[in-house]
């Protein structure tokens, strides 16, 4: 069935809080009105995008250019399905205030347990089961899930290095703080903060990466799929800043350069048969698996569940669909401080052969660019 697609990346916040009118922060707004239109490249035919005020010139040649075959919503048919980049309380109410039925949004009984299933925290089984799967390759350490202070210093004393603290949302305040870069002072404010407005924090070591990648999954019908692998571009304090566009054969092939590709697959087997254990009978869609490979060679196969669609999600479908056969690219979001970066490209056969692509029409805040 055809779906109404929202896109909305600020939710993992609107999670942490928990209400219904949640308002983000300004930066966080300003990326959500600038991306607005970011479903046209990842919807399928017969799709169209939840949105306000659109740049008919632009939304023209993009449909001309690259045969776009999602559309814009009328906001008068509630047939479609609304499906959201991720769901919380404050997604269904952006539904429910279009004017869609309560009966085809989720119920507070199933947003409550999704809110619980897309916390750090939920993904601890599995965390239990890599570690006792005897795959050589892996990472000794994934972690722990701390809910008081005392647990805090004896998962930072078992690390006895840098270390990581996250807060159970991804996104939420500041939700992932390194100690090596925020000082320990800062880093342990927030264990002690995480704890008494969340309820817990994880405490993870602090690896030297060589590569952050992700492994993009589909559960449908209580059944996981793997789609593909995802290859992050991050900036220098390893926050995302984009991805690689290219073939499934180049992307695995450029994390093999890093790491032992069979322990890769035997963790990403595993993944699968534990994802539909824990989220198969709840949920149904797009998920991500944050991954990475250290400078020695090891794999952490679960650095984090995404519950939602991801960027990892978009390019994927952007290399299947934008870019030409044996192409490479990589897809950026950038602030670009009120100076747009304008498309210069060359199309041929609905793809980009060439150039710099804005996959939004212009706007103050944020480019998403392609560069093939």
């Amino acid at each position: 069935m055809s779906k109404c697609l929202l896109f909305n990346p600020e939710n993992d916040v609107a999670l942490a809080m928990g209400v219904d009118n949640y308002t983000a922060p300004a930066p966080a707004r300003k990326l959500r009105q600038a991306g607005a239109l970011m479903p046209l490249w990842y919807g399928r035919p017969g799709d169209r995008v939840l949105c306000y005020g659109v740049n008919a010139r632009w939304l023209e040649q993009m449909q001309h250019d690259f045969g776009l075959g999602t559309d814009i919503f009328d906001h008068q048919d509630f047939s479609l399905t609304p499906q959201p980049w991720g769901w919380s309380l404050a997604s269904r109410r952006n539904f429910l205030t279009e004017g869609f039925p309560a009966d085809a949004l989720p119920t507070d009984q199933w947003l409550a347990e999704h809110r619980r299933l897309s916390a750090r925290y939920s993904s601890d089984p599995i965390r239990q089961v890599l570690t006792e799967s005897g795959i050589t390759g892996l990472v000794s350490n994934y972690g722990t899930t701390c809910y008081s202070i005392e647990e805090a210093k004896a998962a930072v004393d078992a690390i006895g290095a840098a270390w990581i603290v996250k807060l159970p949302w991804s996104s939420s305040g500041r939700g992932v703080v390194n100690s090596a870069i925020a000082g320990e002072k800062s880093a342990w404010k927030v264990v002690e903060d995480g704890i008494r407005a969340q309820g817990c924090v994880s405490i993870e070591p602090a690896y030297d990466k060589a590569i952050d990648f992700a492994k993009i999954f589909e559960l449908k019908d209580g059944k996981c799929q793997c789609l593909g692998t995802s290859v992050f571009l991050t900036d220098d304090k390893g926050a995302y800043s984009g991805n690689l566009l290219a073939s499934e054969q180049k992307r695995i092939e450029r994390v093999g350069v890093h790491c032992d590709l069979g322990a890769l697959d035997r963790a990403a087997s595993l993944l699968t048969q534990e994802i539909e254990k824990i989220y198969g009978s709840h949920y149904s869609g797009i998920l991500g698996v944050d991954m990475l490979a250290t400078k020695d060679g090891l794999i952490d196969p679960l650095v984090e569940v995404n519950l939602r669609m991801t960027m990892g999600w978009v390019a994927i479908r952007l290399s299947e669909s934008l870019l030409p056969e044996g192409a490479e690219g990589t897809l950026m979001v950038q602030k670009n401080g009120g100076h747009f970066t304008p498309s210069e490209y060359q199309a041929s056969d609905n793809c980009l052969a060439s150039g710099i692509l804005n996959l939004v029409p212009p706007n103050p805040d944020f480019d998403f660019l392609v560069s093939v």
